[in-house]
């Protein structure tokens, strides 16, 4: 029981290794895909191989990125839904639209894995906070590059995805806990959301880059 226990600020290192961790399978993925199609080189889109490492890029990525990103689908995104709908649903949604904008599928995964986090901690905790968890992760993208320490880092990343999939139960647990609300969950809202014919062109314009990109 001691996870459903831990304050907040261990929580928010737990949930930050999260966020570290969460390109590890989908790259592996995309690595092994490549190979299959004769590419094992390949340099993958959304990487920091494939972004580079010049000035504009760091300030874009750690620094005017995660700012924008985060008013945009945390800020605005959440605002959208009032209280009478539940958090889980609001907080599902712009993760997903939030991983279909970066348009390429390694990031399509990591960015709505990492969505739900920031999403989640934006509810609890407050904007600032998923502002600077997002900056956080995105630099730490940039230091295991400059690292060049593949091996050890997939072993950390290897034994955090084994942590949190042995206390899978207990987080679930504090997530209904903490996001309780008047409402219960529905997958008929939840669905009404993403078939909003204000965002449905988006989203259906941002799944054909995806899948064009990835053929």
């Amino acid at each position: 029981q001691f996870l459903l226990q831990l304050p907040g600020w261990l929580w928010g290192i737990l949930f930050f290794s999260l966020i570290v961790s969460s390109d590890m399978i989908p790259m592996l993925l995309i690595r092994f895909i490549n190979i299959l199609r004769g590419e094992p080189n390949a340099v993958i889109a959304g990487t920091v191989e494939y972004t580079g490492t010049s000035i504009d890029t760091l300030v874009g990525a750690i620094l005017l990125g995660p700012i924008m990103e985060e008013m945009m689908f945390r800020g605005l995104g959440l605002s959208l839904f009032n209280k009478k709908d539940n958090k889980l649903e609001a907080i599902i949604f712009t993760s997903v639209t939030f991983g279909l904008m970066h348009q390429n599928l390694p990031q399509a995964i990591t960015a709505t894995i990492s969505g739900f986090i920031f999403g989640y901690i934006a509810v609890e905790y407050g904007l600032k906070y998923s502002i600077l968890f997002h900056m956080l992760g995105n630099a730490m993208c940039f230091i295991q590059y400059v690292l060049n320490i593949d091996v050890l880092i997939y072993i950390v990343q290897s034994a955090i995805i084994v942590f949190w999939c042995m206390n899978i139960k207990k987080v679930i647990t504090r997530l209904k806990i903490r996001l309780n609300n008047e409402k219960t969950y529905s997958l008929k809202r939840q669905i009404a959301y993403f078939l909003n014919p204000m965002l449905l062109l988006y989203e259906l314009l941002w799944i054909v880059v995806i899948i064009i990109r990835g053929l």
